[in-house]
């Protein structure tokens, strides 16, 4: 008897991340719905992984974006339906709960924090202190993993967003002593000097940024335009 409970329960696990793994592969493919109910499956045969629990919150996310672009291109920008705000809402919320109980399953687990920090931020401006979660969230997922030049980076951009640029420098520069190589940091730090009118910095930080991007027309592009707007600083007129 135990010997086939055993059994039964190493077949559900495979099974679940048999489908789990499908589910991702979908996602990759673009298939929000396939992928949507290929974890909605794995959850149903094991509710208790935190993974598919982020997966599912990640998913909803999606869906509500793509069926709000979706509305939003065939009214000619007229105002959403009160069925069609339900919709969305109903998405979020299950976004937003999906990833509490990520959190409740593996509360030490910085990845988790991360995942709803970065749920919350997806949501400023549609639902209320959005940004403030998104903050709280993103320094609890720094202080489970505060060598993570990615999570120094993802608030920083978040309260550059809000206006705090010293301490978007601040995480910015952390990610940069983290990761010396970090090229999307020196852009942003780059970015954040300039929002400052701190040309020579923002002159020094493009520098750095050039040094270590990946060769590649776009990314120039975006460095060339940005090197193009400290320019125009003129920093003989600044203060």
């Amino acid at each position: 008897s135990a010997a086939l409970i055993i059994g039964i329960g190493v077949s559900r696990i495979l099974t679940a991340e048999t489908i789990a793994s499908e589910g991702v592969i979908a996602s990759q493919r673009g298939d929000t719905a396939l992928s949507y109910k290929k974890t909605a499956q794995a959850i149903e045969l094991l509710p208790f992984v935190h993974q598919y629990r982020i997966n599912m919150s990640q998913l909803s996310v999606a869906a509500a974006q793509n069926f709000y672009a979706a509305i939003s291109a065939n009214q000619n920008n007229e105002t959403l339906s009160q069925a069609d705000l339900e919709t969305i809402t109903k998405l979020s919320d299950q976004a937003t709960r999906e990833a509490k109980l990520a959190i409740d399953l593996s509360p030490d687990d910085a990845v988790t924090w991360a995942n709803i920090a970065r749920l919350y931020s997806s949501l400023i401006g549609a639902a209320q202190n959005a940004d403030q979660y998104a903050v709280a969230a993103f320094r609890k997922a720094i202080s489970l993993d505060p060598i993570n030049p990615v999570l120094h980076l993802d608030l920083a951009t978040l309260v550059a967003s809000m206006n705090q640029l010293d301490e978007a420098i601040g995480e910015t520069k952390t990610a940069i002593t983290l990761k010396p190589d970090y090229a999307n940091a020196y852009y942003n730090l780059a970015n954040f000097y300039r929002l400052k009118a701190d040309y020579t910095n923002a002159k020094a930080a493009i520098e750095q940024t050039k040094k270590f991007t990946a060769i590649n027309e776009e990314s120039q592009n975006l460095v060339r335009q940005l090197e193009d707007a400290i320019n125009a600083l003129k920093p003989n007129e600044l203060p």
